[in-house]
């Protein structure tokens, strides 16, 4: 994998034209439902060119800290920090952890490390206030995208479509932090993420319950083999055969585990 050099000849005082939106807002409104095909390299940028003016949108002076992610960048969506493509400008790695500067250089050495940033909001309870930020439903369908990770301590909502069918062929990694969790985790339904290795999920003011659906059946997330910070339904002792490591320290649990966990996960090594 390498990262497409991209255009960076763009200056803060360019204008992207008007046609140029259009086109990707129409191309976002050709999208195949949950059950369709997956995205063409076209498509892949309109959603790019979308996450970006809603990403702007929520955090306006953050997102000017990045050249690319500006409205007016006319990079394309291979050529922007954060992101990384293949050979065939698929895209494969979207690294989207919003830091400070004094973070930027550190989070290339230690990409796992990293804590996200505050909201630049003025003041928290506008913070708090303000529309939750929906994460794309159409990154589900990106079919050579191995890894995602999202950091902004705002309010998020996470997509159904996220657990449809067929979804996120390819994704190895999933990692969200946000401030605040609008509404409950998608369920994921078999077919969903079949080769999704590490799950990481955490809010910051919203104890998370993971839906029972993730691990009740042998075939819901079967290569799944780390699994962080969440609250435990008891109907997870029927499934995740391949998990190894469950990382339950920061939750500041009490009291016994769920009875069915007794003879559940047959793979675990280490908790």
């Amino acid at each position: 994998m390498k990262r497409h050099p991209g255009c960076h000849g763009a200056t803060a005082a360019t204008r992207v034209p008007a046609a140029v939106g259009m086109v990707a807002f129409l191309l976002l409104a050709l999208l195949p439902g949950t059950s369709g095909a997956y995205l063409t390299l076209a498509q892949e940028a309109a959603v790019m060119i979308k996450l970006r003016h809603d990403l702007h949108s929520a955090q306006p002076a953050l997102a000017q800290k990045l050249v690319d992610w500006r409205p007016n960048s006319t990079a394309v969506p291979c050529g922007w920090e954060m992101v990384v493509c293949d050979t065939q400008l698929r895209i494969t790695n979207l690294d989207l952890r919003w830091f400070s500067p004094e973070d930027k250089a550190a989070r290339r050495f230690s990409p796992t490390g990293m804590r996200p940033v505050v909201a630049d909001s003025g003041n928290a309870s506008a913070a708090g206030s303000a529309p939750a930020l929906r994460l794309p439903p159409e990154l589900a369908r990106m079919r050579h995208l191995e890894k995602f990770s999202f950091g902004m301590t705002v309010r998020l909502a996470l997509p159904s479509e996220w657990g449809q069918p067929g979804s996120f062929p390819s994704l190895l990694w999933l990692s969200v932090h946000g401030g605040s969790l609008e509404g409950a985790l998608p369920d994921i339904r078999p077919g969903a993420m079949l080769l999704l290795r590490t799950i990481r999920l955490q809010f910051t003011s919203t104890t998370v319950m993971l839906p029972p659906s993730w691990g009740s059946r042998v075939d819901v997330l079967p290569a799944l083999n780390e699994l962080e910070r969440f609250t435990l339904p008891p109907e997870w002792g029927a499934g995740f055969p391949k998990l190894e490591l469950l990382l339950l320290d920061e939750l500041g649990l009490t009291g016994r585990f769920p009875g069915t966990w007794q003879h559940g996960f047959p793979a675990l090594q280490s908790m």
